[in-house]
């Protein structure tokens, strides 16, 4: 992990690779808690600090709420142990995920801890604008600076989502609702961009299905 750069293309499955765009957490000397995933089939444990998320029976969650006998991909979890590592990395890619250790894993932290909202989708959407700008000019995103290990893109908010926990949940949920409309616009905003016949085609379908509705 710690030799992968922004312009990278990493595989996300077993046909399929995906670009990073972004290096949101970048710290070479910071020491951590990871957990180590035992996994049927697979030589090596994946490493990963228990907040980062990872798809189990294809839902995104976070790396400790995962338990022996859980399902990642066709890969039944064995055992879970404990370690110490020094050096973090989250690489963004374009398709928000990254398969490690044979393991597909989202390339989202879940800062938020009591909020019942998809983190791996938000934050999809959330780094919706950031993705855009590389799409038109990669050479923006190539040099990237960081702030106490974090994208200098995302650390406002970074800051903001780590204050919120300080909160109870009907708070943490209240900001989480209020920042979904504006990341889910962005989001829209880009796949209209970025996929134009796509999004006519989903758009024509919905308009297609209301007045048949309203014929009805």
């Amino acid at each position: 992990m710690d030799a992968i750069k922004v312009g990278d293309f990493v595989r996300t499955s077993d046909d399929d690779f995906s670009r990073v765009f972004s290096l949101a957490h970048l710290d070479h000397n910071f020491e951590a808690d990871f957990l180590q995933i035992y996994s049927e089939g697979l030589e090596k444990p994946l490493e990963i600090t228990a907040m980062h998320m990872l798809f189990s029976s294809g839902k995104a969650v976070r790396a400790d709420e995962v338990t022996v006998g859980d399902m990642l991909g066709q890969s039944k979890v064995l055992e879970i142990k404990s370690v110490k590592r020094t050096g973090v990395y989250a690489p963004i890619t374009e398709s928000g995920d990254i398969v490690v250790s044979g393991i597909r894993a989202s390339s989202y932290f879940a800062f938020l801890d009591r909020v019942p909202f998809n983190q791996h989708v938000m934050s999809h959407f959330f780094f919706a604008p950031h993705r855009m700008m590389c799409s038109f000019d990669f050479k923006m995103c190539e040099n990237e600076g960081h702030t106490n290990g974090y994208t200098n893109w995302a650390y406002w908010a970074i800051q903001i989502m780590e204050k919120a926990n300080e909160f109870v949940a009907p708070v943490q949920c209240f900001l989480a609702v209020s920042a979904l409309p504006f990341m889910s616009a962005a989001y829209g905003f880009e796949q209209m961009i970025l996929a134009p016949f796509t999004t006519l085609a989903i758009v024509g379908y919905m308009l297609y299905k209301k007045n048949q509705t309203i014929s009805a």
